[in-house]
């Protein structure tokens, strides 16, 4: 919930010099728009902003939004992250366990951003291989 206390206040502070065009640009090519535009509905839902303030907002994922906000403030930043020891592990089993851990991720965020967990799911496959094909 800081993190979007932290976004209320830049987007009230910098309402008049926000370059929408650009953000929009970056928002599209990193696919973070449908997230960009429900953390914009939980600000005017529930953090008070307007829409005016709120650059692409839209009700369009009102629900998913409304599941985002009900997740943040039950778990809010406590979510267990586990600890990964790879000492010992081959290399191919370390980038196995990685890869299961980037998988969990992509599905604590589906329910939420489908489009997004997609994404992530086929930059995880591509980075992924491309990183053992490297040697990294």
């Amino acid at each position: 919930m800081k993190q979007m206390c932290d976004i209320a206040v830049i987007l009230h502070a910098k309402r008049d010099v926000i370059d929408t065009d650009r953000l929009k640009e970056a928002l599209k090519k990193l696919h973070l728009m449908e997230v960009w535009q429900q953390i914009m509905y939980v600000l005017v839902k529930h953090l008070g902003m307007t829409k005016e303030e709120c650059p692409f907002y839209t009700d369009q994922y009102a629900k998913r939004a409304e599941l985002l906000f009900e997740r943040i403030m039950q778990d809010g930043s406590s979510r267990a992250h586990v600890e990964l020891h790879a000492e010992g592990f081959s290399y191919l089993k370390r980038k196995w366990i990685t890869f299961q851990l980037r998988m969990a991720d992509s599905r604590l965020v589906k329910p939420y951003v489908p489009v997004y967990a997609r994404h992530m799911v086929m930059s995880d496959i591509l980075h992924g291989v491309t990183r053992i094909i490297q040697g990294k």
